[in-house]
């Protein structure tokens, strides 16, 4: 292989690195920001939506790598179906994480109210979503695509939906939390 060829591949392993750290950061706020709606924890709200930026700056890091790499070694298909699947997972990371940001932003909404009680549809849809992020950010670049748990995820939301159906203001602390969850971030 020649040495620029070598390096080619060298920056393929670099952005898979970039990539996979991303994903456990994403990971990561999707867990605390769980854990701060769980627990009514402002403080650990606020500790997801400053790791935001570090996915923010992830993401724009792949994106300026892969556009370089696209441009400087002109890649044949298979490297160009793992730069541009790359991008498009990081795209999706970032978004996990500003989804992270929403949850924690509604945490710090709530704040003062009544605690809200067991959500275990909750938690476990956290849990498959976080998986299912890892899943993709590992699996997705490879081509070797695991079977994502897409289903598990839809049950435990009509769960969650029917629980909430079944909620009347008077006598579900779910149903007082939703105005505030739903309400516009006032940042």
């Amino acid at each position: 292989m020649s040495p620029q060829g070598r390096h080619f591949h060298q920056e393929l392993e670099s952005l898979r690195a970039r990539l996979l750290d991303m994903s456990g950061k994403a990971e990561e706020m999707v867990r605390l920001s769980v854990q701060a709606f769980v627990n009514q924890d402002p403080v650990r709200a606020q500790e997801v939506v400053d790791r935001d930026r570090r996915i923010d700056e992830l993401e724009l890091e792949i994106d300026r790598q892969v556009h370089e790499l696209l441009a400087l070694q002109q890649p044949m298909a298979s490297d160009l179906r793992f730069l541009t699947m790359t991008m498009q997972i990081a795209n999706d990371l970032e978004r996990v994480g500003d989804h992270a940001v929403n949850v924690a932003r509604a945490v710090q909404r709530m704040a003062g109210m009544p605690p809200l009680g067991r959500t275990p549809e909750v938690v476990e849809m956290a849990e498959l979503a976080s998986e299912t992020a890892g899943l993709t950010a590992k699996a997705g670049p490879s081509l070797d695509s695991p079977r994502l748990p897409g289903s598990q995820v839809r049950a435990a939301r009509r769960t969650l939906r029917t629980r909430l159906g079944e909620c009347q203001p008077s006598n579900c602390r779910l149903a007082s939390w939703l105005p505030a969850c739903m309400a516009s971030p006032s940042t």
